[in-house]
């Protein structure tokens, strides 16, 4: 899909965010820090045709890169940090991505981050926003991310400047995974009981680190 420049009004909106934030005072005491739990082994499976249309979605326990433990959310002075982590995370041949999304002080678009990986990829990961069907790069130079296979944990940061530098935001956290040898295709909804989207985290404010 081709994701045109940033919008006008999301560049007018992140820049009188970043001008408030300049001309403010000093950061809160202690940023926020929220830990939501998930329920392990509750993945869901997408069952498909021969066609390859998606029939229905089945409970499928935790296979490997697919089932969210917990998520923590650190809201600091100079970024957000995301770390997730899953039952099992490796190498083999499953292609996941984890996906995040962002509801920000200030912004009417949500602000979605997905992080991608397969075997020895070190990953991508991908900050934008969706308008129709039509979605738009944020240019956020020194976001990044890490993949720690052997403690089963994701990890990405974005500065607070390519967000706006919001007082608060609020997270929600998926994961899609697929086997490439058996097309078999997982999706964790973050503990909702059923497959759905998940529900977003409580607010977590801006503070020093």
């Amino acid at each position: 899909m081709t994701r045109p420049l940033i919008s006008g009004r999301l560049v007018a909106g992140v820049a009188a965010l970043v001008l408030a934030a300049t001309t403010a005072a000093t950061p809160p005491a202690n940023g926020q820090t929220l830990r939501v739990d998930d329920r392990g082994g509750d993945v869901w499976e997408g069952v498909y045709d021969d066609d390859g249309r998606l029939v229905e979605w089945i409970k499928a326990g935790s296979p490997s890169n697919a089932d969210i433990l917990e998520t923590v959310v650190r809201h600091g002075e100079r970024r957000l940090t995301v770390v997730t982590q899953l039952a099992d995370l490796d190498k083999r041949d499953t292609w996941f991505r984890d996906r995040y999304d962002l509801r920000v002080a200030g912004l009417d678009e949500t602000v979605h981050v997905d992080l991608s990986a397969y075997r020895r990829w070190k990953g991508e990961l991908t900050v934008y926003t969706i308008e129709g069907y039509v979605s738009t790069d944020i240019g956020c130079a020194r976001a990044g991310h890490r993949i720690d296979y052997a403690r089963d944990r994701i990890r990405f940061w974005l500065p607070r400047g390519c967000l706006g530098a919001p007082n608060w935001v609020r997270v929600r956290s998926s994961t899609d995974a697929e086997t490439m040898d058996t097309n078999r295709h997982y999706r964790d909804a973050f503990d909702s009981g059923r497959h759905a989207p998940p529900s977003y985290g409580a607010r977590v404010r801006w503070g020093t680190d």
